[in-house]
């Protein structure tokens, strides 16, 4: 049995309302990179044409890592 596994991600305060959360499948990581704003880029194969925004770029800002 093959096991998927999913990265997800929030931004707020949390996915308290539409569009702050989205879930994508580890399979699809393409890569990372950091910019040169302490941002580390995530980038993924797009999923689905469905979304309404293109869910495949997501941009974390290390700054506040500890």
């Amino acid at each position: 049995m093959a096991i998927n596994k999913y990265a997800y991600f929030a931004k707020g305060s949390g996915a308290d309302a539409a569009g702050e959360a989205v879930m994508v499948p580890v399979d699809n990581f393409t890569g990372a990179e950091i910019s040169l704003d302490d941002n580390l880029i995530l980038n993924f194969k797009r999923v689905t044409s469905n979304f309404s925004t293109d869910a495949s770029i997501f941009s974390l800002d290390t700054r506040y890592w500890s």
